[in-house]
């Protein structure tokens, strides 16, 4: 998997994106659209989708406020998974979590110090999630939040189930989204800036490309790492996964 991740990000770098949306919608409604990349190495079908917009504008101000308040005491600082690309990532975790892996006295005492610190971020994140999944909002266990997330093909592989991913910021509109392979040649391409959406991490993903250099995105990923095992697929949630060509 590890080499296929590697391939995965070689061929990332000689994309040629001509995004075309086939249905001539707005961000605002659902959209499905299917568009042609042309690579060096061979044709990839993207399947585009859209997460579930955040209607309530203010909760989502609120949030990115609470961000950008986050990115100003966490500046360029990226301890925790040196192998993604992001200027600033931090993880938070759940009570719950601490319990169900028994952390040891000294490693719960700086969750509960960092979770503390980072409460209103926290029960923010909980809010929005609680918007369009009530129970994953009670179940899942951990937090990532990003600036400037880059690229970055990987596994979650201590995922026990898919995962929600929300996305903020100035940059572009349906740029900076969470692309995720559903075969050899065909690849999701979800749309999260302002809407959270549902990925299966355990296949590969990355974050779609957007303007890093000039603009801030930042991103909030919901996901679990304890509790009951879900099976492995489909890699997102929503229509035309029936209808893939392979």
């Amino acid at each position: 998997m590890d080499q296929l991740l590697s391939l995965y990000a070689e061929e990332k770098n000689e994309y040629d994106h001509d995004i075309e949306d086939t249905n001539g919608n707005n961000n605002q409604g659902d959209t499905t659209t299917t568009t042609t990349v042309q690579c060096q190495r061979a044709q990839r079908k993207i399947i585009h989708t859209d997460g579930i917009l955040i209607k309530d504008e203010s909760i989502r101000n609120d949030l990115l406020l609470a961000l950008k308040g986050w990115k100003s005491k966490w500046t360029d600082k990226n301890n925790e998974r040196t192998s993604i690309n992001a200027e600033n990532y931090m993880i938070l975790t759940s009570p719950a979590s601490w319990e169900s892996v028994g952390l040891g006295r000294k490693k719960r005492y700086k969750a509960e110090k960092k979770l503390n610190e980072h409460k209103i971020l926290w029960d923010l994140a909980k809010s929005v999630m609680s918007t369009v999944d009530e129970d994953f909002s009670n179940r899942y266990t951990a937090l990532a939040v990003t600036h400037n997330f880059i690229g970055s093909p990987h596994i979650d592989r201590q995922n026990v189930g898919p995962f929600y991913g929300l996305s903020l910021g100035d940059f572009g509109d349906n740029t900076g989204g969470v692309m995720v392979e559903c075969s050899a040649r065909i690849v999701a391409h979800v749309n999260t800036k302002n809407r959270l959406g549902k990925v299966d991490g355990r296949f590969p993903h990355w974050v779609a490309p957007y303007d890093h250099i000039r603009k801030d995105r930042y991103s909030l990923i919901f996901y679990q790492t304890s509790g009951e095992y879900q099976k492995i697929g489909p890699p997102i949630f929503k229509e035309p996964l029936t209808t893939f060509i392979h």
